[in-house]
């Protein structure tokens, strides 16, 4: 683990990274370092200019990166982007320097910033990080930063499930993530593969998060026809259909638009879990991206394009 308020590049432990000096797949999560400011004396105009100006800034800066995605903004003060490939860790660390400098000098706030595997660890290390620093966490070592942290830092738990945890014994998020996918889902309902994927990487292959290979043909399949259309869907349904002539239906809006086939797998996996089990087997299974547009931008006029969907007409040996 390294904290280093001067973005030294020379930084020896806890880098994210292999020996080939890179970062990712994984998380950069930003915090702002003080609250926006509140009450009767803000004027909400100079509040709105204030985030306008956060938003535009951060998206400028990841723009200028193939490697950078949409920024996403879970609430004012804070922002997470997902690298989804490994990322030179040289480049990576220049970029963050810059953006930091830009911030500064265009909205006049401070950020800290966070980099791990998961997007919940990300988080943990940019508020360790305050004020004004860069914590990076090392891939493998979650559970050492998970272990002494307590449940109530993780954002993402209801009441009911805090106290269920509770009443079990389940102290910090080491402890959480230290539990059976059939325990967790016990005890947080539904939510509990999602909740156990974010904080510790090696969760992520448990049952809960295996996804069948039909299910990754089905999304690289449909990547592709979206590619080749130069489209982006904003949602995606999964369908199945049985020799009864039942349908179940189920629809995810996406967080931000997409046509790459590891997005559009992570939606269908969430959808392929939360189909209610039946006693038979599917003798169709079609996936669908909805709200497509092309070249990258909502049509101020006009109709978006028709749906895309691919069919997958052969039984599943298992499903």
């Amino acid at each position: 683990m390294a904290v280093d308020k001067r973005l030294n590049a020379e930084l020896p432990l806890g880098i994210p990274g292999n020996d080939a000096g890179e970062l990712g797949p994984g998380f950069v999560y930003a915090i702002l370092d003080h609250a926006l400011p509140r009450g009767a004396g803000v004027q909400l105009a100079a509040l709105l200019e204030l985030t306008d100006s956060l938003t535009r800034c951060l998206q400028l800066w990841a723009d200028r990166q193939s490697w950078a995605s949409h920024w996403e903004r879970p609430s004012a003060s804070e922002a997470y982007l997902e690298l989804e490939r490994p990322v030179p860790r040289g480049e990576l660390m220049s970029w963050i320097e810059g953006l930091k400098d830009a911030l500064d000098s265009e909205c006049g706030i401070d950020m800290s910033f966070g980099l791990a595997t998961t997007r919940t660890t990300a988080k943990l290390c940019a508020r360790m990080a305050r004020p004004n620093g860069v914590l990076l966490w090392e891939p493998g070592f979650e559970q050492g930063l998970l272990a002494a942290v307590p449940l109530e830092e993780l954002d993402d738990l209801t009441e009911h499930q805090m106290s269920a945890l509770r009443e079990a014994g389940i102290r910090t998020l080491g402890d959480l993530s230290g539990l059976t996918p059939a325990r967790a889902r016990e005890l947080l309902g539904p939510s509990a593969a999602t909740l156990l994927q974010g904080l510790c990487p090696s969760t992520s292959q448990s049952e809960d998060a295996a996804s069948p290979g039909w299910l990754a043909e089905l999304a690289r399949a449909l990547g592709e026809q979206l590619s080749r259309r130069d489209a982006w869907a904003r949602g995606i349904e999964l369908e199945f259909g049985y020799r009864t002539g039942v349908r179940d239906l189920r629809y995810h809006r996406l967080s931000r638009p997409t046509r790459r086939a590891e997005s559009l797998l992570h939606s269908a996996e969430k959808l392929f879990r939360a189909l209610p089990e039946r006693n038979q087997r599917p003798v169709g299974i079609r996936l669908t991206a909805t709200g497509i547009y092309s070249n990258g931008q909502l049509p101020l006029v006009g109709a978006i394009a028709s749906d895309v969907s691919v069919y997958h007409g052969r039984l599943p040996e298992s499903y």
